[in-house]
């Protein structure tokens, strides 16, 4: 019993230490999936009758694009998390990040739109600017989150659901202001808060 006790108290303190290093990826991936799942959410609000359901439609369309911006930072991630802190060098993903974003940007802009009518059966042309504006801002959303993955491998792990939130509120708080603006103006300002916030950051882990 007394040979056990050192191994069972070793066990423990590993434990407890590994729990302390998960706490603030936990905590990342519920605030993502909050700020994910905020435009959902606001869709009743802002919209009735057909607009409800081009939004909802489109909405659930663009996770495509977020998820090609996820594949990206999967594939940098253990190029990253295997290089010494001082040598890390994040340029290659947001350059490939950037040329991903200008692709989608430009394909959501022109054939997109009637990509999503052909395959939900939306009328065009009167729905397709609202299909259109939805794809855009959710391009852009989809890239600052991408960005927000940044914080996974530096010493400020907890910045990334400060950037998640930051969002939230920047975006609630923009289309409180402006509800015109609805689910596309909320896109837009959480990506702009995330945006700056991920900027704030890494200024301050160099």
């Amino acid at each position: 019993a007394h040979r056990l006790l050192p191994e069972v108290d070793a066990e423990l303190v590993r434990a407890v230490r590994l729990a302390r290093r998960s706490l603030w990826f936990t905590l990342n991936a519920s605030s993502s999936a909050a700020i994910v799942s905020t435009p959902r959410l606001l869709l009743d609000r802002f919209y009735v009758g057909d607009p409800l359901g081009v939004v909802g439609v489109t909405l659930a369309f663009s996770q495509a694009f977020s998820m090609a911006f996820m594949s990206s930072w999967l594939r940098w991630f253990p190029r990253l998390s295997q290089a010494p802190e001082n040598e890390r060098r994040f340029s290659g993903m947001i350059l490939e990040s950037l040329a991903m974003a200008a692709l989608f940007l430009l394909l959501n802009a022109t054939i997109m739109p009637w990509v999503v009518s052909l395959m939900f059966g939306l009328k065009l042309p009167e729905q397709g600017p609202l299909t259109r504006d939805v794809l855009l801002a959710s391009t852009l959303f989809g890239f600052s989150m991408n960005m927000s993955n940044l914080f996974k491998v530096t010493r400020v792990v907890y910045l990334e659901s400060v950037t998640y939130l930051v969002g939230i509120a920047v975006g609630l708080l923009y289309v409180a202001l402006v509800p015109s603006s609805a689910v596309p103006g909320f896109l837009v300002a959480a990506s702009v808060g995330m945006l700056a916030m991920v900027g704030v950051g890494t200024g301050l882990v160099r």
